[in-house]
């Protein structure tokens, strides 16, 4: 990966079945700076995307959504979450219980 001079954005781009359901953007801080997890503005701000990007991420997001469909293996895997520790902790699924 490589970093972007001089652009404190990170975007966001939620979609589902080809569909784009948001696309935010939040300023951050440059991850080569210690304090780089320090958020001084926490307000999302709504962004309209090039309308080649969004062809784009429809494609992606309707070919994942086949690909979960086609392959069962794809939709036994395990579900992550999040704590308010920053740890990612494994869900149980029904194969586990």
């Amino acid at each position: 990966m490589s970093f972007v001079e001089q652009d404190p954005v990170t975007y966001k781009v939620d979609t589902f079945g080809g569909v784009i359901l948001a696309a935010h953007s939040l300023i951050t801080q440059d991850m080569r700076k210690p304090n780089w997890q320090q958020i001084y503005d926490a307000t999302s701000r709504k962004f309209e995307l090039p309308a080649e990007t969004a062809a784009q991420l429809e494609q992606v997001s309707l070919a994942l959504l086949n690909q979960l469909k086609c392959n069962p293996a794809l939709r036994q895997q395990p579900q992550f979450s999040f704590n308010f520790h920053g740890k990612i902790h494994r869900q149980a699924s029904d194969t586990d219980r």
